[in-house]
């Protein structure tokens, strides 16, 4: 849960926010719509750490990552299509993903199966499982957000 405490923002003189609060659950969807300049992207920095607020606070958990793919060009350099640039935000699922994948290969290719504990065994599956419905969890999001 991240909460969003009486934050205030001013531009040249003008009252971007002021005093606004909220809750994001999780598994909360949000949509935010507005006018050109209405303060949109100025709250998702504020929210990430990118700004800082004139007053008021963001309270987010240790354990909670917040996603963003700004809107302007990321860079020249980055050739990333927004499918990858997504993607890179998974980077520890990936990881997991990949050594789970090592560990298969190198069971696939034991013949000295006694000298595996079973506690070994079942921490494998178990991994495997994790990343499976975590990976399908990310690549239904992605399919639902990004259509073809």
């Amino acid at each position: 849960m991240i909460s969003i405490n009486k934050i205030s923002i001013h531009f040249t003189g003008t009252n971007i926010f002021d005093n606004v609060s909220f809750i994001i659950k999780k598994r909360d969807r949000i949509g935010l719509v507005g006018e050109n300049g209405a303060g949109k992207t100025t709250l998702l920095n504020i929210i990430t750490g990118k700004l800082q607020a004139d007053t008021g606070n963001i309270v987010n958990p240790n354990n909670s990552t917040i996603g963003f793919l700004p809107q302007e060009k990321i860079t020249e350099t980055n050739k990333n299509s927004v499918f990858q640039e997504a993607l890179s935000s998974f980077k520890e699922i990936l990881e997991l993903e990949k050594n789970i994948n090592k560990y298969n290969v190198e069971l696939s290719e034991r013949e000295d199966y006694d000298s595996i504990s079973k506690k070994m065994v079942h921490y494998i599956i178990f991994r495997t499982l994790l990343i499976c419905n975590l990976c399908y969890c990310f690549y239904y999001l992605l399919c639902c957000c990004c259509p073809d």
